[in-house]
C-alpha cells in the first residue's frame, strides 16, 4: 500500500463515520484505482 494513502486513511479516520458515511465510502474505499482513491478522500477532507 502507498504510505500517501495509508496517511490519508489515517487522517480521514474513516471508521469514526457514521454508518452511513461509512456505507456512501464502501465505493471509495474498495477501488482498485489508488490514485483516484486519494483523490477522492483529499476532496473530502477539504470539506
Amino acid at each position: 500500500m502507498n504510505e500517501e494513502l495509508i496517511n490519508l486513511l489515517l487522517y480521514f479516520k474513516w471508521w469514526d463515520k457514521s454508518i452511513e458515511e461509512i456505507n456512501s465510502l464502501i465505493p471509495i474505499l474498495t477501488c482498485s484505482d489508488i490514485q483516484k482513491v486519494k483523490v477522492e478522500l483529499k476532496k473530502r477532507l477539504d470539506r
